[in-house]
C-alpha cells in the first residue's frame, strides 16, 4: 500500500510522507510496512542570509526485520517521479495555474525529488502482487494536487472548476457526501488512460487532483484505491467504476443491454441521458447482474448514469 501525506519536520514548510507497506514485513505496533521514508523540502526561504538554503530531504528509515535488497524496490518507485512537471503537461497546469502561488493554496507535486534518496536503498521483492503493482507505478508520470483552504463558497468554485475541464476529459463518476461533492474524469482512449483527474469540495475547500501517464484503465482502477492520504482518500471510490460492465458496447438500439454491477450499486437507479444532458428514461437495477432495455432509444451516443445513494457511475453507451 502506497501512502501520500503530509508530516511535520522541522523547519519544513512543505512536506510528504512516502511509504510502501508489504505483507508479512511489521513495524512499530501491528504497522505492516516494509519500510517508510520521510522527505521534508524547504520551499519558498527567502533568498538573503545562510538560512535560505533549501536543505536536503531529511529522511527517516525504519528497516524491515529481515535483510532485504532494497534497489530493485525503489528502481521501480523511482519511475513515478522521473518525469518533472512542467506546464503544459496536466489540467492544473493548462488551466489552474493561477492557483498555484496563492498564500490560501496547498500545492503537492510528485516528482523526481520526492525519490532523491532512492539511490541510498537497496531492495528486491519477489511477491507477484507487489510486483504488478509497482509496474503500475512506472506508468505513472506526475501526481500534482491543489488544494484551496477557507474558500467563501465552495460550491460555486467547486461548479466553476468543472466548467474548466476540456471535452477529452469523460465524467465517469461522481460521489456525494453530506459536507462535499467529488467528481472523477477520465482522459482515456482504447484502455488507456493519460489523465485522471478528481476536482471536489468540502465545507471550505476545494480541491483539484491530476494524475498523468499511460496507465492501463484496468490496473488504475484496481491499484489507484490502494493509494491513500489526506486529500487522496476520495480516490478510493474510483474502483466502482472499473467494476461496472456493460455489454454489448456498442449494442443494438431497441435490444437489451447487459450490466454487471458492483454491490453498493443494487438497488440503484439506471438513467440514459442525451449527450446535451436530457434525461430520456430511466430503470431501476435490481441485481448485480441485469438487464436494461433499449427500446425507445434511436441510434447513436448516450450516457448511461448508475446512481446509488451518494455514488453515480456513469459510462458512454453506442447504440447502432
Amino acid at each position: 500500500m502506497l501512502r501520500i501525506g503530509r508530516c511535520n519536520l522541522p523547519d519544513a514548510k512543505e512536506s510528504m510522507f512516502f511509504g510502501c507497506a508489504i505483507p508479512g514485513y511489521r513495524i512499530g505496533a501491528g504497522c505492516s510496512c516494509a519500510y517508510a521514508i520521510f522527505f521534508s523540502q524547504v520551499c519558498n526561504r527567502s533568498s538573503a542570509g545562510p538560512s535560505s538554503r533549501r536543505r536536503p530531504p531529511e529522511a527517516l528509515f525504519l528497516s524491515p526485520k529481515t535483510s532485504m535488497d532494497m534497489k530493485r524496490l525503489w528502481t521501480l518507485l523511482m519511475v513515478v517521479g522521473l518525469m518533472p512537471l512542467t506546464y503544459g503537461q496536466n489540467l492544473i497546469a493548462e488551466r489552474f495555474s493561477s492557483l498555484v502561488a496563492r498564500e490560501d493554496v496547498s500545492h503537492l507535486r510528485m516528482t523526481s525529488k520526492a525519490f532523491q534518496m532512492a539511490q541510498y536503498l537497496e531492495a528486491e521483492v519477489d511477491d507477484e502482487e507487489t510486483e504488478a503493482f509497482f509496474r503500475f507505478l512506472t506508468t505513472m508520470n506526475a501526481l500534482e494536487i491543489l488544494v484551496q483552504r477557507e474558500v467563501e463558497n465552495p460550491k460555486v468554485a467547486y461548479r466553476e472548476a468543472l466548467g474548466k475541464v476540456p471535452p477529452s476529459h469523460q465524467e465517469v463518476m461522481e460521489l456525494t457526501e453530506e459536507n462535499g461533492t467529488f467528481t472523477f474524469f477520465l482522459d482515456e482512449a482504447n484502455g488507456r488512460v493519460y489523465e485522471a483527474v478528481l476536482i471536489g469540495h468540502g465545507p471550505e475547500e476545494c480541491m483539484v487532483l491530476s494524475l498523468t501517464g499511460d496507465m492501463a484503465l484496468a490496473d488504475l482502477v484496481k491499484y489507484l484505491p490502494q493509494v491513500q492520504g489526506e486529500e487522496l482518500r476520495y480516490m478510493g471510490p474510483l474502483a466502482t467504476h472499473g467494476q461496472l460492465k456493460l455489454y454489448p458496447n456498442p449494442a443494438r438500439a431497441g435490444n437489451y443491454l447487459a450490466v454487471e454491477v458492483p454491490e453498493n450499486l443494487i438497488g440503484g437507479t439506471a438513467i440514459w441521458y442525451s449527450l446535451d444532458g436530457r434525461m430520456l428514461q430511466q430503470a431501476p437495477v435490481s441485481d448485480r447482474l441485469d438487464k436494461l432495455s433499449t427500446h425507445g432509444l434511436a441510434a447513436g451516443v448516450y450516457v448511461l448514469t448508475i446512481k446509488n445513494g451518494n455514488v453515480s457511475v456513469k459510462r458512454r453507451v453506442v447504440l447502432e
